[in-house]
């Protein structure tokens, strides 16, 4: 009688350890540091071994290089935070993956890069033969030639001199000086197609957040007798912000980073959308642009804007440039 006792006594702690894991598992929630979505055509990786077919989903590390071929796409999701579309004929390595400075190096060709924040990054910088973009939270295309801005506001910096480009504008190298001009509407046109990748991304980012903790979904489908696709037709009325969020969020019955993961997702797919809305008008006003300086200056990256109460001193004209560092 007394070794049963015991033995169920060392039972009910093992359950209870065991619960302790599964509670961590269950609030827990794991970021994936850098992976690779093949979006089309041939992608190749360098791990250190030479240039070699990629595979879709495949997880990259510290001074992995990917390129694409001709006709060819590919997306790079560091730290499940910042997007970098890659164009075709395009090659990117990943140059530091720490979360105070994340940085990839841009050989060639042309990128779209989408910094969210929701991972806690310090900053996020792009380095090409003749540019370095650093920015806290922004949109921007770039190349061998030029810095398109379609989101927040990007500082450039050659020698001692620092501008700012604004949302709207692009900084362009031409015949050894960097000019701030208004994008055209082939360019607005082509940014809003970008951000509406972004998006893809993000909710394609949720959606894997979600399958996580496919059991517990599945508990709460089987509780509440509801399908996968209500699920998808309550996110797409979260997306239109048809949804209030901390009602939601206040619902859930644990208190779990994945929830929190999910959330910060959502944010930035309604930020997207309305930004994406802005661009195709051109409808950027100066409290937007004030909002966004902001943030960069005062904010943490998962925190809500805070209205601006003392108007930014407006760009000055941009001159010349070797080498130039983008900050946002």
């Amino acid at each position: 009688m007394k070794k049963f006792k015991y033995i169920s006594l060392a039972i009910f702690i093992i359950i209870i350890l065991i619960g302790g894991i599964g509670y961590f598992s269950i609030t827990g929630s794991a970021t994936r540091v850098a992976f690779l979505n093949i979006e089309s055509g041939e992608v190749m990786v360098n791990t250190g071994s030479g240039w070699k077919p990629a595979v879709d989903d495949m997880d990259l590390d510290l001074d992995d290089k990917v390129k694409t071929g001709a006709d060819s796409e590919a997306t790079i999701i560091l730290h499940e935070s910042v997007i970098i579309n890659l164009d075709s004929e395009t090659e990117v390595a990943i140059a530091n993956l720490n979360k105070e400075n994340v940085k990839v190096k841009q050989e060639s060709g042309s990128t779209w890069n989408k910094f969210t924040g929701m991972a806690g990054i310090g900053e996020y910088s792009v380095e090409t033969p003749n540019t370095v973009a650093t920015v806290r939270g922004t949109g921007f295309g770039i190349n061998m030639e030029s810095v398109v801005v379609g989101e927040g506001e990007v500082e450039v910096k050659r020698g001692d001199i620092v501008k700012r480009i604004m949302q709207g504008r692009k900084a362009i190298l031409r015949d050894g000086e960097l000019f701030d001009e208004e994008i055209t509407e082939e360019e607005r046109a082509r940014i809003a197609m970008r951000m509406r990748k972004v998006v893809k991304h993000i909710k394609l980012l949720r959606e894997r957040e979600i399958e996580k903790k496919r059991f517990m979904v599945n508990i709460a489908k089987k509780t509440h007798d509801f399908s996968d696709e209500d699920i998808t037709r309550g996110l797409e009325k979260v997306d239109r912000g048809e949804a209030n969020l901390d009602e939601i969020e206040a619902k859930a019955p644990v208190k779990m980073e994945a929830i929190r993961k999910v959330r910060r997702m959502t944010e930035e797919v309604i930020k997207t959308n309305r930004m994406i809305e802005k661009v195709e008008a051109g409808d950027f006003t100066r409290e937007d642009l004030l909002r966004i300086r902001k943030r960069v200056e005062e904010r943490e990256p998962e925190k809500e804007d805070e209205p601006v109460r003392e108007p930014a001193p407006a760009p000055e004209p941009i001159r010349e440039v070797d080498r130039e560092v983008i900050r946002r």
